[in-house]
């Protein structure tokens, strides 16, 4: 009895030693992951800025097309003459 019990007792230690390994592998990478976050909310930063941009000459290009359009008022049906259009 004494013996499977110094075996299941290496092999916990065995699997200790696994999983403390993988634990200072993973906090490694934790570690380096500080870097990749602050790159994603450089990109992220850059997205908004870029749709925010765009928004704006969006509307630039609304009021400039608004303002290119005839008037109302500027072309009336009192102002054609018979015949003007030929179709």
């Amino acid at each position: 009895m004494s013996e499977e019990l110094e075996q299941r007792v290496i092999r916990d230690e065995i699997r200790l030693a696994r999983d403390e390994e993988r634990l200072a592998q993973d906090e490694g990478w934790i570690r380096r992951s500080w870097r990749l976050e602050l790159v994603l909310a450089g990109l992220l930063a850059l997205t908004i800025a870029a749709l925010v941009l765009s928004i704006v000459a969006l509307n630039r290009d609304i009021d400039e097309v608004a303002a290119a359009a005839p008037r109302d008022d500027s072309v009336g049906a009192s102002v054609l003459r018979d015949g003007a259009v030929v179709a």
